[in-house]
């Protein structure tokens, strides 16, 4: 995620268990905050970032209604989300907390493995998606204001596509 990055204001909605959060903790001209709804993964971060002597601002709210200023952040980042990310409320937000020329990236929404014979044997949420799927979510964050391109990332045995969303 981190070629993707742009500024130094960061936001990562939905952290999870502070994987990212600090990693970017670590960066030295990044501003990051994160922002995540469950109480359970609020805790299972702040214990990860204490382990690494990171500090990192955390709000609990949803993505849907952010707690920020317009034009608060350079990025908005989310790995792996849930269906949220998508909906237009929550794009809605972003668009809203990112100044002009902001970028929503977001990792994982699916999987690419790249070994054919091991992919064969994977669920569906391993295989490509068919055009009309990267379409339809294309034109999902489209209507909220972006322009859309999608990049493929290398991680081990998988390629991971990553959604950049840029504001004019």
């Amino acid at each position: 995620m981190l070629p993707h990055i742009r500024g130094v204001r960061v936001l990562e909605i939905g952290f999870g268990t502070g994987e990212l959060l600090a990693e970017l903790a670590g960066l030295q001209a990044a501003q990051v905050i994160g922002l995540e709804l469950s109480p359970q993964m609020q805790a299972v971060a702040a214990r990860h970032l204490a382990a690494d002597d990171g500090f990192v601002p955390r709000v609990q709210a949803t993505a849907a209604k952010m707690p920020f200023g317009p034009r608060s952040f350079d990025t908005v980042v989310a790995t792996f989300p849930a269906p949220y990310i998508l909906e237009p409320d929550t794009l809605a937000e972003c668009a809203r907390v990112l100044h002009g020329g902001g970028r929503l990236a977001v990792a994982g929404l699916w999987v690419r493995v790249r070994n054919e014979s091991v992919r064969r044997g994977m669920p569906l949420f391993y295989a490509d998606p068919p055009d009309f799927a990267l379409s339809s979510i294309a034109e999902r964050v489209e209507a909220a204001g972006f322009r859309v391109t999608w990049h493929y990332e290398a991680a081990g045995w998988a390629d991971i596509p990553i959604l950049v969303a840029e504001l004019p």
